[in-house]
């Protein structure tokens, strides 16, 4: 069980982005069914809209060997922020992103989105591009502030996607994939 430090000083996103990404990454949901242990976050780690790197740096404490790649339309911040844990960050979109990695026929261990609003990959989710670029037994991981659209929900579960919604009105809504078998 890993338990996680990670002091955020970032006024943007609320300081409830800690107590969500603890949840997130909490016992209850993720670390007992090992979709975000050790052997998950390994290799090639893809940050779709890394913002300031707070996933990131709660992915280091799980596994502090992997390489991880942060992609944002902002990567210049003012004051302090974690992008020191990443191996490269990059600006830009998710889509163009994913699809340069296709294009190279690169693969990636694990795919993990927190906080965008769901329209910027949508289409990477009706398409199915986001899970052509994860190895096998690798995992997409894409969680939203915002409850998800029904028809995009839809979709996402014919793509073999699981939703986790939480209990309470501000939790978080949850699309996973693995692609091994359980």
């Amino acid at each position: 069980m890993v338990d996680f430090e990670v002091t955020f000083r970032d006024k943007e996103p609320p300081v409830e982005r800690k107590e969500i990404l603890g949840y997130v990454f909490s016992k209850d949901i993720f670390l007992p069914r090992g979709f975000l242990d050790k052997d998950v976050v390994k290799g090639d780690v893809l940050d779709l809209g890394c913002g300031r790197g707070s996933v990131g740096a709660m992915l280091r404490q799980i596994n502090p060997e992997i390489r991880l790649t942060g992609v944002d339309i902002v990567t210049s911040y003012q004051g302090e922020n974690f992008l020191n844990q990443y191996s490269a960050v990059r600006n830009g979109d998710a889509s163009s992103e994913v699809a340069i990695i296709k294009k190279d026929q690169k693969r990636v261990d694990l795919v993990i989105s927190y906080g965008l609003p769901p329209k910027p990959i949508e289409n990477l989710i009706k398409t199915g591009e986001i899970k052509d670029i994860v190895k096998s037994e690798g995992v997409v991981l894409l969680i939203f502030d915002a409850p998800i659209d029904y028809f995009l929900m839809k979709k996402a579960k014919k793509m073999g996607f699981e939703l986790h919604e939480g209990s309470f009105p501000n939790d978080p809504y949850i699309l996973f994939w693995a692609s091994r078998s359980e």
